[in-house]
């Protein structure tokens, strides 16, 4: 929670009493509702960073909080990023684009990332082209071992919530793109 507080430019505190509980506070400079939140000029890249050259890459989620802070995570090193919120237009932006790497959310409409990341991988066969490296993003309740997500073609999986440094390094191991800088 306070990185996710910190990211939106905000800070959170607690009380905490002894046999009646805590209470958590935060404050963020404005409501969430507001879309440019996370894409104004006065967000800064978290403390800790892995930075990657730039990539052209494919996000798939449906969430819009989620969504946003993935664009702001992405948006920090300049890569070049198409948005979409459900599995159908996340396989067509596929057969129809050209993208170092595929971030799917697990949690789709209309196809979930399991059924977006088959038709994505059936088209890669039925075309020549290059196969495009796909990361799953996961809820905790949908984490499973590594290998599961492999076998069904994924090159790597992040759990909820994301943290920057997780998505990176998953980035930089999924496409063999060697980390430009690392900040702590």
């Amino acid at each position: 929670c306070s990185r996710l507080v910190a990211v939106l430019g905000g800070r959170i505190t607690y009380e905490s009493v002894r046999g009646r509980g805590s209470e958590f506070h935060f404050a963020i400079p404005r409501p969430i509702a507001d879309d440019s939140l996370l894409q104004g000029p006065d967000l800064t890249p978290p403390v800790e960073a892995l930075h990657l050259p730039p990539l052209s890459i494919l996000v798939a989620d449906a969430n819009p909080l989620s969504s946003s802070l993935l664009r702001a995570y992405l948006d920090f090193d300049g890569h070049r990023l198409t948005m979409t919120d459900n599995g159908i237009d996340a396989a067509e932006k596929c057969r129809t684009g050209r993208f170092d790497l595929v971030i799917l959310d697990l949690n789709l409409p209309k196809l979930d990332g399991m059924q977006t990341l088959r038709l994505i991988r059936e088209d890669e066969k039925n075309r020549i082209g290059r196969r495009v490296p796909v990361i799953f993003i996961a809820s905790p309740g949908q984490m499973r071992e590594f290998g599961y997500y492999r076998r069904a073609g994924a090159d790597g999986v992040v759990k909820k919530p994301i943290q920057p440094v997780e998505l990176m390094a998953a980035a930089a191991a999924a496409t063999d793109v060697k980390p430009t800088s690392i900040t702590r």
